[in-house]
């Protein structure tokens, strides 16, 4: 263990002991937060009491800071600079600007007990993962003003590509272009007639536009020329009705994006087996399927749902 992970249980392993395992991934990744900023290292400090297991010069136990960082001069002169706190014997004298490390060694050392860690941003002084995970999440995670949408009546993979939709992360060929791969064109591939931008696939494509045209027909409402995607979640959410019929409507907008991708992507890539008029019957038979499927108390049976599927 010892020649693994080093004798003590800080975050300095020296540099003949070889890092690896366990601990070594994990002082690998306290390092690189520090780095980054993000979890700074001074924020994990020894709270030191007999001294025996923290580190004079290398552990954060007296200010903010190493003692290594902030005292170079003294460090270097150093005769063991991987001694613990209980190993110091003073004989360096101190110069301009030295002479309050001793009132600060003083001031940080605590009666009894054995040493332990102290993490300034956490509860109390305790680590918990949770803590670190959030902190992890603020200072890492991009802010973004649109909404997470997330149906549980749908699929965990149509889920994921509505979320790309909405952030505009489907391999386009306009999106593939802007990022510098070569394509033969950029046209979309159902119609031919504009670029393949998102908003063009999904709503103004003359596909797009006769399968919304198709949908508001089977549902009995009326559905606006949508012309840009955005567009669709405010009409969504500008519905009335019961929270089962704007459940049904999350399932059949979220369906009918899907079905509009799958055929994009086998005109595309496939056969020429997935042919247009089968996009409509897959758009009413997966809607179907999942909403029923998901939802416990579904009382809809199959004839009720092709008549008009939003009907109570």
């Amino acid at each position: 263990m010892v020649s693994c992970h080093g004798a003590d249980d800080g975050f300095n392993i020296p540099q003949n002991v070889r890092v690896g395992g366990v601990w070594g991934g994990i002082v690998k990744v306290v390092k690189s937060l520090d780095n980054l900023d993000i979890i700074p290292y001074a924020s994990m400090r020894r709270l030191v009491r007999d001294g025996h297991s923290t580190l004079f010069w290398h552990d954060v136990w007296c200010g903010e800071s190493r003692l290594a960082d902030s005292f170079p001069r003294l460090f270097a002169l150093a005769a063991n600079q991987q001694a613990t706190v209980a190993d110091i014997k003073w004989r360096i004298p101190l110069r301009g600007g030295e002479e309050h490390l001793l009132l600060q060694l003083e001031l940080a050392l605590l009666p009894g007990g054995t040493d332990a860690w102290r993490w300034d941003l956490g509860h109390d002084g305790l680590f918990t993962v949770k803590e670190a995970r959030v902190i992890i999440d603020l200072k890492s995670l991009l802010e973004v003003d649109v909404q997470v949408r997330w149906c549980k009546l749908l699929p965990i993979k149509v889920n994921v590509f509505l979320w790309r939709l909405v952030h505009d992360r489907l391999p386009t060929r306009w999106s593939l272009g802007i990022r510098g791969i070569t394509l033969d064109h950029i046209m979309c591939p159902m119609c031919d007639g504009a670029p393949e931008q998102i908003h063009h696939l999904f709503c103004r494509c003359p596909v797009a536009v006769v399968l919304w045209e198709a949908m508001a027909r089977w549902c009995q409402i009326q559905i606006p020329t949508f012309l840009v995607v955005d567009d669709i979640w405010t009409w969504v959410d500008m519905q009335n009705g019961s929270q089962i019929r704007k459940a049904v409507l999350d399932v059949l907008v979220g369906t009918l994006l899907w079905v509009i991708w799958t055929y994009r992507n086998a005109t595309v890539f496939g056969d020429g087996s997935y042919r247009k008029d089968m996009i409509f019957d897959n758009f009413t038979l997966f809607s179907f399927n999942w909403y029923t499927f998901r939802y416990r108390n579904c009382r809809r049976n199959w004839n009720a749902w092709l008549l008009c599927p939003l009907m109570n």
